[in-house]
């Protein structure tokens, strides 16, 4: 019997996913445009300001979810400010 309970005493790590699309509307959808679409984020090259501007515009109507890409980009660019941008002082 330890043996089956063994699984669920001792659950195997597991990542989390990403907010609910719902997260990501409203008054949250100023803070990503603040974000995402800011000069200093803009600048860093990594992706084409119009096609990260279509991917939130896309989310805000509704037209599409894209929860997941939104929370990568938000993500990759707080690391960015964090991380990289404090070597370049």
């Amino acid at each position: 019997m330890r043996g089956l309970l063994a699984e669920f005493l001792r659950p195997r790590k597991q990542g989390f996913s990403a907010p609910d699309e719902s997260w990501y509307r409203a008054a949250t959808m100023e803070y990503i445009r603040q974000v995402l679409l800011d000069l200093r984020s803009l600048r860093r090259s990594l992706l084409r300001p119009e096609y990260v501007q279509c991917i939130v515009n896309e989310h805000a109507s509704g037209q599409r979810n894209h929860r997941l890409a939104i929370w990568s980009l938000v993500s990759t660019e707080w690391r960015h400010r964090i991380f990289r941008d404090t070597l370049d002082i």
